[in-house]
């Protein structure tokens, strides 16, 4: 039995085609974790997008609610001083007829009171 040997060819050949195989492993795998990472980028990104749209989207409503509670205050604040303004108005505009009207019965008491004395 003769053990046979490779020739030295055949190692280097053997070696090289060892080394290509891991360049092309590590390549491969090197490729993979660079789209891996760009994909979770790109999805890391759309979620911030999506969360900062949100936030925006909640601080425009909030604020617009806002505006909207302070303008129905605002109204209601406006209407209740009109009403209030609109009562005393009218209490004044009594008390002037009341006045006129206690002035009237003066002059007509008066009034018939000389009258009956001159009869």
């Amino acid at each position: 039995m003769f053990l046979v040997l490779p020739t030295s060819d055949e190692i280097k050949s053997a070696y090289n085609l060892s080394n290509d195989q891991i360049k092309s492993a590590h390549n491969l795998a090197s490729d993979d974790i660079k789209s891996a990472h760009n994909l979770a980028s790109d999805d890391i990104k759309s979620a911030h997008n999506l969360a900062s749209d949100q936030i925006i989207a909640a601080h425009n409503l909030a604020s617009d609610q806002i505006k909207a509670a302070h303008n129905l205050a605002s109204d209601e604040i406006k209407s209740a001083h009109n009403l209030a303004s609109d009562q005393i108005i009218a209490a004044f505009d009594l008390a002037d007829s009341l006045r006129l009207f206690g002035r009237a019965q003066t002059t007509r008491g008066r009034t018939l009171h000389v009258r009956r004395q001159v009869h």
